[in-house]
């Protein structure tokens, strides 16, 4: 058990830094694309990004803020508040449409007893987030759905056959963090893109703000 746990961290965190690096080399690759190219291609890689269990999902919106709202800088009609409007949508898109890709790998393996033995089905904890799922009390599904991991939580959903519309808009409160990591990268990326000292620092520590806000906003959910 021990080792099972050394190995899952290890591959939490490995896959955590890794996917920074990543998302630092495709700021630079994108970098001479068109602004519509770059809308498509970072949507569906920050979707192939969420699709895999270990991948952290702050670290990919807050790129999503860098670029989309750092590109539409040079964009004429768009500019910088609206690319950083086009990243909190496009960033809660991701989020939602991984709800029902997750959902529906629980769905199908679910389907397998062995899984539901694995799983646990049968046991306290998981009935209970099962009754919390099925009753028409609001603020219950939206901590389990907001507050809980992603990928344990959709794809437990899935398993137990509960409502995937249900889901979907129980995890709509969820664009309030989302928009914070993404404010977070939009200020680190800045209004402009020659900035002095001061005005980096400034941003920087604005960015940090939108961080701790996100934080927050997760603890008490």
């Amino acid at each position: 058990v021990n080792l099972l746990c050394m190995l899952y961290w290890g591959m939490s965190i490995g896959v955590a830094k890794i996917t920074v690096v990543f998302l630092a080399w495709l700021n630079e690759a994108l970098a001479s694309w068109s602004y519509l190219a770059v809308n498509i291609a970072l949507f569906l890689i920050a979707e192939f990004l969420m699709m895999l269990p270990p991948t952290p999902g702050i670290p990919v919106y807050i790129i999503m803020g860098i670029i989309l709202a750092g590109q539409g800088r040079k964009v004429e009609g768009v500019g910088y508040g609206g690319g950083l409007i086009i990243g909190i949508v496009s960033a809660f898109l991701v989020k939602e449409v991984s709800v029902v890709g997750q959902y529906a790998i629980g769905f199908f393996m679910g389907k397998s007893i062995k899984i539901q033995q694995l799983v646990g089905v049968d046991k306290v904890a998981i009935r209970a987030v099962e009754k919390i799922m099925m009753r028409k009390q609001v603020i219950g599904k939206v901590a389990v759905l907001v507050g809980g991991p992603d990928w344990p939580t959709n794809c437990l959903c899935g398993v137990l056959r509960l409502s995937l519309w249900t889901c979907c808009w129980g995890t709509i409160p969820v664009i309030t963090i989302i928009g914070a990591c993404v404010m977070a990268g939009a200020f680190l990326a800045g209004p402009k893109e020659i900035m002095t000292d001061s005005e980096k620092s400034m941003w920087s520590a604005i960015a940090n703000t939108a961080l701790v806000l996100s934080g927050v906003v997760q603890m008490v959910a």
